[in-house]
């Protein structure tokens, strides 16, 4: 559990914007909150009600709890830091959040799964990002 995620949902987020997902690992229903477009044709990022980040996938919803489950959202390092950032900010104002998302996107955890994981093209990208990072 993140406790940042977790004092962002506990009070600010209402029950109607939690979508209700199928885990892709079992028939288990999770409610979460979509935050960013993964990809162009479908597949959002979000926050679980267990405050866990998730990613919504072809086979249902992947919980990200492992280094490696990460990978599944390495995608966000062909966007520029300041594209993701924006979409993240922008989502949270949707819920009325006043959060700084660098406090809260899972940025370290990408770039520590590409570097344990990957190929070199995705460790380039996540060495952009790591040198944007404040």
């Amino acid at each position: 559990m993140d406790v940042n995620l977790k004092s962002m949902t506990d009070f600010l987020i209402q029950k109607e914007h939690y979508k209700i997902s199928c885990l892709a690992d079992s028939q288990n229903n999770l409610k979460w909150i979509p935050m960013i477009q993964c990809w162009e044709d479908g597949g959002s990022m979000g926050i679980s009600q267990n405050y866990e980040w998730v990613v919504e996938g072809n086979a249902g919803l992947y919980i990200l709890s492992s280094t490696k489950s990460f990978l599944f959202v390495k995608v966000f390092l062909e966007r520029p830091l300041d594209n993701v950032l924006k979409d993240i900010k922008e989502s949270l104002s949707n819920y009325h959040i006043n959060k700084d998302p660098i406090n809260l996107f899972p940025y370290f955890q990408i770039i520590k799964a590409v570097f344990e994981d990957s190929s070199v093209y995705w460790a380039e990208l996540a060495l952009e990002w790591y040198d944007e990072l404040p």
